[in-house]
């Protein structure tokens, strides 16, 4: 009896759909709470934060880092900067940005902004929006599409419905 529940089960779609509807939706609002939470952190960092000018030493290098959407090797390396700056009590410090890309668009030697915390709390951050709030709003904006998504599934489902052919024919 049990196999036969299940076997209704899995030919059901609806059931999938629903599934897949709260698969959506639940993914959403994780990523939604971890980037509110990443938000939080962010601004207690900031409210705490020192600015100082911090100087690109050098790159760290990542190889392959995306191959799949690279069309040669070159194109799958990401350069993240090392950036040296100096605390309030002159004290040296390097750290590397949270963030790469493909092309070097700093060159040593640039001078940048630098928000650090006074007691090394938290890591440094280059002061540009950014590096400041890029991972909250890659976060909020992903929960907000799967969220969306999910929101949205039953209407595409009912919309497919009523236009597939097998529900025109026994509606007539």
């Amino acid at each position: 009896m049990d196999a036969a529940r299940g076997l209704r089960f899995s030919a059901n779609p609806l059931a999938y759909r629903r599934i897949l509807l709260h698969f959506f939706v639940l993914i959403g609002a994780l990523l939604l709470v971890i980037g509110i939470i990443f938000g939080a952190i962010t601004l207690l960092f900031l409210w705490q934060a020192q600015s100082t000018e911090g100087q690109v030493v050098g790159f760290e290098k990542v190889e392959d880092a995306a191959p799949f959407l690279a069309a040669s090797p070159e194109d799958s390396t990401l350069f993240y900067p090392i950036i040296e700056y100096r605390d309030l009590n002159n004290r040296r410090h390097q750290f590397v940005a949270s963030f790469g890309g493909y092309r070097r668009r700093l060159q040593e030697g640039d001078l940048l902004a630098v928000r650090f915390h006074p007691r090394g709390i938290g890591a440094p951050r280059i002061d540009h929006w950014w590096y400041i709030w890029g991972r909250s709003l890659i976060l909020v904006g992903l929960g907000a599409l799967f969220g969306l998504i999910g929101l949205l599934m039953p209407h595409a489902f009912q919309l497919s419905r009523e236009s597939s052919p097998n529900s025109r024919s026994s509606n007539t």
